[in-house]
This record gives structure tokens, sequence and C-alpha cells, in this order.
């Protein structure tokens, strides 16, 4: 006679868990979240919070100029701070950390007008900018100028820094320039010679 058939019995299904709450839809449950009330095109990091990109923004500003002058005058810093900080790239302040090291020694790489420069030397940074170009660090001299706070600024080669000794830095910083120069190696090597 044939063996009598055995079954056994399915075992009981453990429904799965309710998803956690994700209150800004970002994909990082609230209770990981260490950046809330992310606006849900952006692109987040596994804490929540927004992850850095270069995109092109257009907007109109408006500048009057003394006649015959190209200089930007010291009322409008302020409206390039609010526009950079608030809608081109309102991560920053906290990303770059502009408020964490007052009392260090900080250089810009590419420092442009000052305005992330000066960002770190209002919050009591020993501040030092270079840029490849006289024009730009006129211009970092302007801003410094108008609000009345200390800068070292010169024209300088960020492959090199050659102006500076070994460990002269606590912090280097830069935004959208390392990735353009010619040897992107020597110029981490030489960042890394001054901190």
């Amino acid at each position: 006679a044939p063996a009598p058939a055995v079954t056994e019995a399915a075992p009981a299904r453990t429904p799965a868990p309710a998803p956690e709450p994700d209150a800004d839809g970002d994909g990082v449950p609230d209770s990981r979240d260490a950046c809330p009330d992310t606006p849900r095109n952006y692109a987040v990091d596994s804490r929540g919070c927004p992850i850095p990109i270069e995109e092109v923004a257009r907007t109109e500003l408006e500048v009057y100029f003394e006649f015959d002058r190209s200089e930007v005058r010291p009322q409008y810093f302020d409206e390039i701070q609010e526009y950079r900080y608030s809608k081109a790239y309102p991560y920053l302040p906290e990303l770059a950390e502009f408020a964490a090291h007052g009392g260090k020694k900080v250089l810009e790489v590419g420092c442009g007008q000052g305005t992330d420069l000066y960002q770190f030397a209002k919050n009591g940074a020993e501040v030092t900018g270079i840029d490849l170009t006289e024009g730009a660090v006129n211009k970092s001299r302007e801003l410094f100028a108008a609000y009345d706070t200390e800068a070292r600024l010169e024209t300088g080669n960020a492959e090199s820094l050659a102006q500076f000794s070994d460990n002269t830095f606590d912090v280097v910083y830069s935004f959208g320039v390392i990735h353009h120069t010619p040897n992107t190696e020597q110029c981490f090597d030489s960042i890394h010679r001054v901190l």
C-alpha cells in the first residue's frame, strides 16, 4: 500500500511591519531624518539631507552703477548673499559649517567675490582667500571693506599654494573650483600640505 501523504501546514504569515512615517517624502523615515521638510524633488543622503548638485539658476538682480563705473556698491552685497543662501544654495551654510570655525584659520581656494569666505569671517574665523585672477581678489577686497572685516586676500594657484607654509590652516574650503584645475591631484596634495 502506498505511504500516506504527509502535508505540513504552511507557516503562519507574519504581516509586514507598517512603513515608518516619512513626512517629507524623501525616502528617509522621520526617525532617522536629520533634515526634515526637505523638498520632495531633492536628492538626499542616508541622513535625509540634501546632496549638493551644481545647477544653473537664472534670476534677475537689478544693480545700478554710478555713471561710467563698474563697481558693485556695498548695498548690493547683502542682496547677493541673501540670494546665494536662500535661493541658489540654501543648504550651503549648514553643509559648509560657516559658523563652526570661529578662532580657526580658514583658507578659501577660489574665493571669487568673497561671499563664502565672509561667512567664515563674520563667525570669527581668521580668513585667507586666494583666486587666480586679480579681478576676483579685488571684488573680495571690496566686500570685506564694505563690512569692515579683516581678510588676507591675494592671487594664488591652488595647485601649489607656494605662498603658504606647511600646516598653516585649520580648514581649507572651496566651492565649485578644484574640479576645474588642470592637475586636481596636485591641488589636493597642496591643500593637504597646508592643513
